[in-house]
Order: structure tokens, then sequence, then C-alpha cells
């Protein structure tokens, strides 16, 4: 794919054009539908989320690197490239409806959020981890590791996508999320110390807060208690 990165050239959009042709059916709309993952990168985990566990991740992947329209990232990771990215964006505007596009894009926003939250439960399990919600259907929560520090390192290796997510179901129109996505990834700010990062969350957390007592709140004094008259 890297070789196709000629700048000007037409033969790269006609290129990719005839691999898309050639997907199946399924593969070919999971090419459309990865577009709106906010983030760089992604997992099989995500690939399941979009495809309602229809057919099986791997195959799915397999099929778009096959066709050169994905390569491999560190760590059973995967990546567009740019150029590809582009021709996806076109394809799902063109062939999917908005209403499919704001499912799609909530489906990828419940699943980091359950992950995160399966997350957070596992590195501070003695915080009462408030209520969630998810659409209606089952949603996939990736493997975020056995103990605390693999927890807390997946979290790590998943923040940037975590804060594109925020900042994409803002615009959605999906409050919840932002504001519970901002909830699960607390004890990772506290824990390893991204005191140049809270100020993003903090500021994402407060706009989608409910008008209610939070974290994201800033500290407030206790309210006066009433002096009784003589």
């Amino acid at each position: 794919m890297e070789a196709l990165a000629i700048d000007g050239d037409h033969n790269v959009r006609a290129a990719l054009n005839l691999s898309y042709a050639t997907l199946p059916p399924p593969t070919a709309r999971l090419y459309r539908l990865l577009r709106l993952h906010p983030g760089r990168e992604f997992d099989g985990a995500v690939v399941s989320a979009l495809s309602a566990a229809d057919r099986d991740a791997a195959e799915l992947l397999e099929v778009l690197a096959d066709a050169s329209l994905l390569i491999d990232a560190a760590g059973e990771r995967h990546r567009f490239h740019d150029l590809v990215r582009l021709r996806a964006a076109a394809k799902a505007r063109r062939d999917e409806s908005p209403q499919e596009r704001t499912k799609a894009m909530r489906r990828i926003a419940d699943h980091y959020l359950a992950s995160a939250t399966r997350a957070e439960g596992i590195i501070d399990p003695q915080h009462r981890t408030m209520a969630r919600d998810y659409r209606a259907g089952p949603v996939v929560i990736a493997d975020v590791g056995p103990d605390s520090e693999a927890a807390l390192n997946r979290l790590e290796r998943e923040l940037p996508t975590l804060m594109a997510v925020i900042h994409q179901a803002r615009s959605a129109g999906f409050p919840t999320v932002c504001w519970q996505l901002a909830d699960a990834l607390w004890p990772l700010f506290l824990r390893r110390k991204f005191y140049d990062r809270n100020p993003a969350l903090l500021r994402e957390g407060d706009r989608t807060t409910p008008v209610r007592p939070s974290r994201f709140s800033a500290p407030r004094s206790p309210p006066l208690t009433p002096t009784p008259t003589p």
C-alpha cells in the first residue's frame, strides 16, 4: 500500500476502487464503517463491534489485508494508509445512510466505554462504578488483561483513541458516553499521573456531565448549616 502513495497519481484511486470492488459485501461494509473509527489504529475487538459478531474478526481483517486496504501495526493492531482512509470516508458517505453511520459510531463508542469500564473495575475494584448507558443489543468488550497493571497499560495505550472517541461522541450526540468514558479513565490519570492531560479530560467531563456532583466538578465548599435562632 505504501508504494501507491504517489502524489497526484490518479492510478491510486483506480487501484483502491479495484481493490474495493473485489471485497465481499460484508467486508466492503466493514471497510466503510471502519472509517468512522476516530483513532489511528484499531484491533479485532473493534471489528467485532462493528460487524455485530456476524463474521470472525480475524477473517474479515485478513480479507482487507489481502486486498491491500489494511496495514498491520504493532501489538496485533491495524490501521489504514491515509489514502485508504480518504477513500473509505467517501464510500461511507455515499453508501451508508446518516442513521447507519450514527449507529456504527455508537457501537464504537459503547465498545470503548464498556472496555474502559471493565479496566476501571480491575484497577479500582473498591470504587463504585457509575451506571453506564449503552445502546440496545450486545456490547463487545475487549480483553483488558488479568490484573490492574495490564489494565492500566491497556488504557494508556488506548488513551489517544479514547480521547478521540470522547470528542466524536460529543459531536455525534452521545453526551452520556463522553462523561461516562471520562469517568472510567479517572483511575488511569490518578495512577499514571497524567497531570498534563487532566485539563482536556476535565473539560469533556464538565461539558457533558449531568447537573449533579461528580468527580469532574471542581471541589465545592460544604453547604452551610443554618445557625439556630435563639
